[in-house]
């Protein structure tokens, strides 16, 4: 049988690709079930050739009136229409790690795959850092309870609280702050420790643990049930922050729908490279290091506030920090 080495070739391209498919898949899966800042951003895909830059507009709202129309004035009613913009940056972002042939011929589990889930927690963990601190320079102050403190004065008495979760829901309707649509509430994202202290407050009630929803099938990654109107997040990702001398403060956000917006990730996540040993030529002169790197686009930006004001320059989201009882 004569040799064919464009059906060997094109055997080992399609290899190749299903492999390079495989790895993809399994770090999107991963990426996804562990985002949660995330999912409560308006998404936007920005097409390829289209710049680095995304505008996003957003009409001034229309109040109503409570007099009549004459008949004979054309004009009547007349509203002018406003626009706010607020601008995304693109940008590219990445991480890799470098595997050994000798790791690969000795270790008792799938090395490759390993490193590709870890790429994927690199790049979930990237994601939300990137919207956590997006957020903290432009989301509403609401430090300490009754938003009466400074990260100054802030004292071992202001945690989280059914008071706190009263306050933060009742300025967000109060601003005309739409809730998240799917369930007619707001969205806290809190750390651990934040969370310990809000169920440890016995004067709170009405605590909806998640496996009594109507739609159980719509939970939010890391959600453990709603309370008061807010629907309770937890997340790793929310860090300590400087206060009074003696007091352990974390930062958290409570937010309305819409109140971020960043790159969509439904089309296409990310990017998982595997280069094989020996793939560097003279860099790898012995065939002996393999590298696994994820590169990705993303961008994220403040939608309320300053940057882009709706009603009465509402911020749709606030930046929390309160003080917690216990910290491990």
């Amino acid at each position: 049988m004569a040799y064919d080495s464009a059906t060997t070739v094109g055997y080992a391209q399609n290899i190749a690709q299903l492999e390079r498919n495989y790895y993809k898949e399994l770090a999107e899966d991963r990426l996804f079930q562990n985002l949660t800042l995330y999912p409560l951003g308006k998404h936007e895909v920005v097409p390829k050739n289209s710049g680095g830059t995304f505008v996003f507009n957003r009409w001034g709202n229309v109040t109503g009136v409570t007099a009549t129309l004459n008949e004979d004035t054309v004009t009547g009613g007349q509203v002018a229409l406003t626009a706010n913009t607020a601008s995304l940056l693109l940008a590219p972002y990445g991480q890799f790690s470098k595997i050994t042939e000798f790791a690969q011929m000795t270790s008792r589990r799938e090395v490759t795959e390993d490193a590709t889930l870890l790429m994927a927690d690199g790049a979930s963990d990237t994601i939300d850092q990137l919207i956590r601190v997006n957020l903290t320079a432009n989301a509403g102050a609401f430090i300490g309870q009754g938003n009466s403190k400074t990260t100054g004065s802030i004292t071992t008495a202001d945690l989280l609280q059914g008071v706190v979760v009263r306050q933060l829901t009742s300025k967000l309707g109060a601003n005309r702050v739409r809730p998240f649509r799917d369930s007619q509430k707001y969205i806290g994202v809190f750390h651990d420790f934040n969370l310990y202290d809000l169920m440890s407050d016995t004067t709170v009630g009405a605590f909806l643990d998640t496996s009594k929803y109507s739609q159980p099938n719509r939970i939010w990654n890391g959600e453990i049930g709603s309370i008061m109107g807010l629907r309770l997040i937890r997340s790793q990702n929310m860090l300590t922050t400087s206060v009074t001398s003696g007091v352990t403060a974390y930062n958290g956000f409570v937010l309305g729908e819409n109140a971020f917006a960043c790159v969509s990730l439904e089309n296409d996540a990310l990017d998982i490279i595997i280069n094989k040993p020996g793939s560097a030529g003279a860099s790898d002169p012995y065939r002996n290091i393999a590298t696994v790197a994820y590169k990705m686009y993303f961008g994220v930006t403040y939608l309320s506030g300053s940057i882009l004001a709706d009603y009465n320059s509402a911020n749709r989201a606030y930046c929390t920090t309160l003080a917690v009882s216990f910290n491990g």
